[in-house]
């Protein structure tokens, strides 16, 4: 059976076969089967067409508010958070795991390289203001 373009097990429980769709866990899966009424451990294979439809428009909100917290791959949005590869990022660390201790010098030098470059442009324009 297909939900939300998913392809989920029908022998299997509910909420089990819900966690099968990308961005849904245990706990939101438990959460899903409490909006639509239906007991989590049913089979999926023994609910109704209704209920189908009902769990498919939950799994869709759902996961339109969960869209913003499954794809962030942003460094803004680790930096704004604080997040450890955020603080790497920030302060031109390798960001990955890579050893510091010898090998971090491509790493610091194309962050000096990234710094450079806005401030270089910004102070164009300020000069370009002044006259």
């Amino acid at each position: 059976m297909r939900i939300f373009g998913t392809h989920c097990n029908p022998d299997k429980a509910l909420w089990l076969s819900v966690k099968s769709i990308l961005g849904i866990n245990t706990e939101s899966a438990f959460k899903l089967c409490a909006l639509t009424g239906v007991n989590p451990s049913v089979k999926l294979k023994h609910l109704k067409a209704g209920r189908l439809e009902s769990l498919n428009g939950a799994c869709r909100d759902q996961l339109a508010a969960n869209l913003d917290r499954v794809s962030k791959t942003n460094i803004k949005f680790y930096i704004q958070l604080k997040h450890a590869r955020g603080y790497r990022h920030m302060f031109a660390l390798p960001a990955r795991g890579q050893r510091t201790r010898t090998n971090a010098s491509t790493a610091k030098r194309l962050a000096i390289i990234k710094q450079k470059t806005p401030k270089a442009s910004q102070a164009k324009q300020k000069r370009n203001k002044k006259t």
